[in-house]
């Protein structure tokens, strides 16, 4: 994945911390997989994209060390902690990265996120309870 396309999916999404753009932008903190699973998530409609506009809350740098629990989290650069910014939106984005987006290996859901829980198709996805904190977890492979 190139850095121009880096860049562009940065462009699309907000973030709340300083470290997040950093973190998606480097090729060493963060896997191309995770790159590909925010590009299909907020790229438009017309590009192949599913047009979420999302806030980023954890990448790598800003979230705790989590290698104990797989390879895949964020301490290896496979996962991403978000919230879509139209909040009316949760559910169908939920159902969209289980079903539509197949970049997406795990959903974790926390706080306000939770009651979604059982809504998830969980065919081709792990869904998980997560923390309290309002948030979904999305992790590629």
């Amino acid at each position: 994945m190139s850095i121009a396309t880096r860049q562009r999916v940065c462009n699309l999404l907000s973030f709340s911390d300083g470290t997040q753009q950093a973190d998606l932008l480097s090729p060493a903190r963060t896997q191309t997989d995770l790159i590909a699973l925010l590009q299909r998530a907020a790229f438009p409609c017309s590009e192949g994209g599913l047009g979420y506009r999302l806030l980023i809350t954890s990448v790598r740098t800003d979230h705790g060390d989590d290698s104990a629990l797989g390879p895949h989290g964020h301490s290896f650069g496979y996962a991403v902690d978000l919230w879509p910014a139209d909040e009316a939106t949760l559910k169908q984005f939920l159902i969209d990265m289980a079903e539509r987006n197949s970049w997406v290996t795990k959903i974790g859901l926390g706080g306000l996120a939770a009651q979604y829980l059982s809504n998830i198709p969980q065919d081709s996805v792990v869904v998980f309870q997560d923390n309290s904190t309002d948030h979904v977890h999305l992790q590629s492979q």
